[in-house]
């Protein structure tokens, strides 16, 4: 996640005894990994986790010092995600009653093109969730939830609302509240999107 992270140093690692090998395993990991995809019928992200996680870092992002900062932007928006969860726990608890249960894994056609569409609604989440100028300072990040902070002492936590978390850095709090509401909005678009979109959706 450097400057330091190229070619070169993927050459050097590769000249040692078991450089070959560890190529070869990554190889073989990810051909697993495409396989078992390719097997699924639901790709393998759960919404409920994925707010979770989204719940957790911003619980971590207030610990920072505020100076009259409303979050409740944020808030707003987690708790929308937090109904588009359910409605997605819904209706995966839905189809393995149907296919899994009653059906003995043989899926009804019209249920498959409903499946295909939760998976089109999960692939378009982190995309919604993008700008076109990207991360202030580093424009090549277009997701504003997830990416690097200019400066940081915790590797985890910085990767969560970077915007936010600059601009506190620097004490630009009128800038720190425009990104609050900025990322809030975000929130609060994607997932009105995810709700709604169907079938007839554009992608």
């Amino acid at each position: 996640d450097t400057c330091e992270d190229n070619f070169d140093h993927i050459r050097t690692s590769l000249q040692d005894d078991n450089g070959w090998q560890k190529a070869s395993n990554v190889l073989l990991y990810t051909f697993q990994v495409a396989l078992k995809l390719v097997d699924e019928p639901m790709i393998p992200f759960s919404v409920v986790d994925y707010v979770s996680k989204l719940d957790e870092l911003f619980v971590d992002l207030q610990k920072m010092p505020s100076e009259g900062l409303s979050f409740q932007p944020i808030s707003d928006g987690l708790s929308l995600w937090k109904r588009a969860g359910e409605n997605w726990k819904a209706w995966v608890h839905a189809w393995n009653n149907i296919v899994m249960t009653e059906d003995e894994g043989i899926e009804p056609s019209l249920l498959s093109v409903h499946r295909w569409t939760w998976n089109k609604k999960l692939s378009g989440i982190a995309r919604r969730q993008c700008i076109a100028q990207g991360i202030p300072n580093r424009g090549l990040f277009k997701n504003m939830i997830f990416g690097p902070t200019l400066w940081t002492q915790d590797l985890y936590n910085s990767w969560s609302f970077p915007s936010i978390r600059d601009a506190i850095n620097e004490q630009d709090w009128d800038h720190a509240q425009d990104q609050i509401n900025l990322i809030g909005e975000i929130l609060a678009k994607s997932s009105h999107l995810f709700l709604e979109e169907s079938t007839e959706a554009s992608f």
